[in-house]
């Protein structure tokens, strides 16, 4: 009793040390930035997971929202080391039984105090099979470091971060942008990224930077993530990013796609280039997070 109490009282402090920091110490934790993500050879504990064989010119993408390690549990500070341990090593072992040719990753942690003090991002690379880790810290600060990523079965021959303006009282929040090839060699430019979920005018800004970002991006685009809103809501956060970057979704007036159980909301996407098409599209059953896990097959369309 005395140490779940005193979990308790950690949590409780680290709760509000981060929104007294988010809010007295932007430049710390917060942002607008643009720069190169953070990328790393992972050391597996195993042979590297070869993707899924598909059609030429096919390939697999997954969309994982890690939770900061806490699957579907209470705030992760409450977590032991142990259990953020085994839930990330389940988030990894799904991945790869999917066994996709690159991830994204959003409350993906580097080691924070409130989530172990290690590298979730590495952690379910090892379990995943998957030798390529890429993470950009969007919060670092405060002994506090996570934000968006990947994992790629091939080495990215290119990265970027973006970190939004910062929007206290919430932490800030970015995107990660990684190219890698197909089997055949085609780049593919993968986009993670996670909006604010507080606020329909913070999303809406959010999504405006994150297209000027991108506008200039040439080739086959996947960008995937949560974004913390829906296609038919009444706020056009999505539909407009989608619109200003030339953008579809798969089914986004579909009612059976729900990521978000606690809500029945769809709020994980993956929106793809006209150079691109569906082939197969699942939410996953699996709980490994508050959110569940999209896969999407997609393939280049011939010109």
């Amino acid at each position: 009793m005395a140490n779940r109490r005193a979990r308790w009282i950690v949590a409780l402090t680290l709760m509000l040390g981060s929104a007294l920091a988010c809010l007295s110490f932007p430049v710390l934790i917060s942002g607008d930035r643009d720069g190169q993500a953070r990328v790393q050879r992972v050391e597996l504990d195993g042979p590297i997971a070869a993707p899924v064989s598909l059609p030429e010119g096919a390939f697999r993408v997954m969309s994982l929202n890690l939770a900061h390690g806490r699957a579907d549990g209470r705030f992760q500070a409450l977590r032991k080391r142990e259990t953020l341990e085994a839930n990330l090593a389940a988030a990894g072992a799904l991945v790869r039984s999917w066994r996709p040719h690159a991830v994204a990753l959003q409350e993906a942690d580097a080691a924070s105090v409130w989530s172990g003090r290690f590298d979730h991002v590495s952690a379910v690379a090892r379990a995943a099979g998957l030798p390529w880790a890429v993470h950009s810290p969007h919060v670092s600060g405060a002994g506090l470091h996570y934000g968006t990523g990947a994992l790629t079965w091939t080495q990215p021959s290119a990265t970027r971060q973006r970190t939004f303006a910062p929007s206290p009282p919430t932490m800030s929040k970015g995107a990660t942008l990684v190219r890698f090839a197909t089997p055949e060699g085609q780049e593919i430019t993968l986009v993670s990224v996670h909006l604010d979920f507080a606020r329909a005018k913070v999303r809406q800004r959010q999504a405006r930077v994150l297209a000027g970002w991108l506008a200039n991006q040439q080739g086959p685009i996947v960008l995937v993530g949560d974004f913390n809103c829906q296609w038919g809501d009444r706020e056009d956060t999505l539909r407009g990013l989608a619109e200003a970057l030339g953008l579809r979704a798969y089914q986004p007036d579909s009612a059976a796609l729900a990521t978000y159980p606690g809500w029945g909301k769809r709020l994980d996407w993956v929106l793809i280039s006209p150079d691109l098409e569906f082939t197969n599209y699942r939410v996953l059953p699996e709980v490994v997070s508050d959110h569940r896990a999209v896969v999407a097959d997609l393939r280049l369309v011939e010109r």
